[in-house]
């Protein structure tokens, strides 16, 4: 082989080496699945919420009908933050374990009847998908139980209009 060909090669495998370490160092900062979990007003007393799990772990939750019972039932309307107890691999084990077992990815956006009216609709976005289960949907309570887990484990702290700005 010539010299040349043997500098090229190392110097591509250096490249290559050294891309993927840098796409190692990317997908380490990428740290948690981001979440949108959202249950909507009812006719009933049902609790109604968005909760919000951003890339860098933290939370957010906008109350706009309290819960009634649990852990949560201490929060009034608002607006609330924490940090995500689970680390980032657990996290999204858990989340990816609760998509393979729903088969999420697979499902239709839209699940619904609209002569239907007194039904509160669950939300959910993962992987930038979602998908509207108010009426004959699919079961989901495997992936909305992580969700609703992780909710009742934080260290819910209001926002105040101060901290929006």
């Amino acid at each position: 082989m010539s010299r040349a060909f043997l500098t090229f090669t190392t110097v591509l495998g250096l490249a290559c080496a050294l891309s993927a370490c840098s796409v190692q160092q990317d997908a380490a900062a990428v740290a948690f699945e981001e979440v949108f979990y959202e249950k909507t007003l009812c006719f009933g007393p049902c609790p109604a919420f968005i909760f919000h799990v951003q890339p860098n772990g933290q939370c957010e939750m906008t109350i706009t009908r309290p819960f009634r019972e649990g852990p949560l039932e201490q929060l009034k309307t608002g607006s609330y933050t924490a940090a995500m107890l689970l680390s980032a691999s657990d996290w999204n084990g858990q989340i990816e374990s609760a998509i393979d077992k729903t088969a999420y990815l697979e499902l239709r956006e839209l699940y619904d009847n609209p002569r239907i009216t007194d039904l509160p609709s669950t939300k959910t976005t993962l992987y930038g998908k979602l998908v509207t289960n108010r009426y004959k949907g699919p079961e989901l309570s495997t992936l909305y139980g992580v969700f609703d887990e992780a909710m009742a484990s934080l260290d819910w702290q209001p926002i105040t209009n101060t901290q929006r700005k």
